[in-house]
């Protein structure tokens, strides 16, 4: 996908804004501080949104080569605010 704008899915979107905000993150990661947005297979699916779409890469984690890290592309970081709106205003907690 190049940097057009086109619909992402919500769940890919939170993801894009937890790694903007906090950096290379692992899956469990992620899943952990979205627990109460969304669920663990929406996320393992917008995960694999983002890498198929060439937003975010897989980089493998040295210390443990079980687990990888997930990170935006540089090239894409710079962009991905201005192009999908991304910022504190857009990120919604489901209720309880």
């Amino acid at each position: 996908m190049s940097l057009t704008k086109r619909k992402m899915p919500d769940s890919a979107r939170r993801i894009l804004l937890e790694i903007l905000e906090r950096g290379p993150l692992a899956p469990h990661q992620i899943i952990e501080s979205l627990k109460d947005v969304q669920g663990d297979r929406a996320t393992r699916y917008a995960l694999k949104f983002l890498r198929k779409n060439n937003l975010a890469k897989r980089i493998p984690n040295l210390l443990d080569m079980r687990t990888s890290f997930y990170a935006l592309l540089p090239e894409i970081r710079a962009k991905v605010d201005e192009l999908y709106n991304i910022g504190p205003r857009t990120r919604r907690r489901r209720k309880r």
